[in-house]
């Protein structure tokens, strides 16, 4: 099977187009066409809108790499990690049961946004990502604020934030 957008080969089922970005709805998919275009049709280049897809992915992959990574950055002034926190919750439940659930809500949505980015449901990412960004916000404004890890994962989940907010279709 062939874009009908710029005649590159797609492999049978696919719902995008790897060269120029070019979405294959379910009506079309019985229409596509079945031999190459025409030469003149072919594309030589990436395509503009091809390659925001394959800086976004890159973004994405790296902004979660980031924020699942932070968790092994310190947290708490004591070279407390988030894992520590996700571990051993008596670290954190004195003063906040928030405090003590971020790194796991944060790590949920992360887990989440993966899976909404890898079916394809990219809007589900500004969820996702605005929920954990609200969790470390709370916990930085309630003074639990003393590491780099958490100065990570708000860059990690505001990042997943706006691509979310990108793939939004205003009517």
């Amino acid at each position: 099977m062939f874009c009908p957008e710029c005649g590159c080969f797609l492999p049978e089922g696919t719902k995008t187009c790897k060269e120029c970005g070019h979405r294959i709805k379910s009506a079309e998919r019985g229409m596509v066409v079945e031999e190459q275009p025409l030469e003149g049709r072919c594309r030589k280049s990436i395509s503009p809108r091809a390659r925001s897809m394959i800086i976004e992915n890159a973004l994405f992959l790296a902004a979660v790499a980031l924020v699942l990574c932070s968790l092994l950055v310190t947290w708490l002034g004591d070279e407390v990690t988030g894992a520590d926190i996700l571990m051993d919750s008596s670290i954190a439940s004195s003063d906040n049961s928030l405090f003590a659930y971020t790194p796991i809500i944060v790590t949920i949505c992360m887990i989440l946004s993966l899976v909404m980015f890898f079916l394809g449901r990219r809007p589900y990412l500004l969820v996702t990502g605005a929920v954990a960004l609200f969790c470390m916000v709370i916990f930085a404004v309630n003074g639990h604020y003393s590491g780099p890890g958490v100065i990570l994962s708000v860059i990690g989940c505001l990042i997943i934030t706006m691509i979310g907010l990108r793939h939004i279709e205003v009517a």
